[in-house]
């Protein structure tokens, strides 16, 4: 595969596995038609269907995630009340559901984010370093975002009711919490941070101009990393500086 396709699988990433229908309905494609879940027969499109009625989504995974679980949904009743079980407590709660919804907001293309760290080109070029310098500031921005007071808090909050008022923690939502404190997530962190500066960010949910951000990108790897990119940086500020002076006494002439 890396032959063919001409690029490199970061080491441990790659499994494959055979996924029967277990523990999940098979709904063939006349069946998915006729029901409209994801596409209405009539006018095409998602709007008047039974994921357009649903669909509130934050994230592109989310909305994904949503799709395959109509296309495919879980024939377990305690999947099934476990969810359900989850999404009461939530609206039931709307002060932690509106602090979970706000920092979902914020998060990338998560699936897309890690496709690109996993499988990177076996020769780069521009393009391709661009794009693995926005996916580092994603996964910065990703970390950042699941270790945030207002994510932990919200979660927190929500499991000590479950337990209060069920007797037992939420496995759904607990089961999230367990995965925000991976072991394994911590190391992670501490070598982007070696990498990037501190105050580097993502550019996504920023309104910010294609000049903004590009010199964000310019000054977002830490120095003493790259000679060369720190000798281009330095030009840079050289010709920006030139470029202001002129710009000066052009406007004072």
């Amino acid at each position: 595969m890396e032959f063919v396709q001409n690029v490199n699988f970061a080491a441990c990433s790659l499994r494959v596995v055979e996924r029967g229908p277990r523990g999940h309905m098979v709904l063939d494609f006349e069946t998915q038609k006729h029901l409209e879940l994801v596409s209405n027969v009539r006018r095409g499109g998602q709007k008047e269907t039974l994921f357009g009625v649903l669909d509130f989504t934050h994230t592109d995974v989310g909305k994904r995630k949503l799709r395959s679980s109509l296309l495919s949904p879980p024939n377990q009743r305690a999947t099934v009340e476990g969810r359900l079980d989850a999404v009461a407590l939530l609206l039931r709660h709307e002060g932690a559901f509106q602090a979970l919804a706000t920092t979902l907001k914020q998060l990338p293309a998560l699936d897309q984010m890690l496709s690109h760290l996993v499988v990177t080109p076996k020769t780069h070029n521009k393009r391709s370093l661009r794009e693995g310098l926005t996916d580092m500031l994603a996964l910065k921005s990703v970390l950042a975002l699941a270790n945030s007071p207002k994510m932990v808090g919200a979660l927190d909050q929500l499991l000590g009711i479950s337990a209060d008022e069920a007797g037992h923690v939420d496995p759904v939502l607990g089961a999230i919490r367990e995965s925000l404190t991976a072991t394994d997530l911590a190391p992670l962190a501490a070598a982007i941070d070696r990498l990037l500066e501190p105050e580097a960010r993502a550019a996504r949910g920023r309104k910010l101009t294609s000049v903004e951000a590009r010199h964000e990108e310019a000054f977002a790897v830490r120095a003493g990393i790259d000679g060369d990119l720190d000798v281009a940086r330095q030009a840079r500020i050289q010709t920006m500086c030139v470029s202001l002076a002129l710009l000066r006494c052009l406007r004072a002439a």
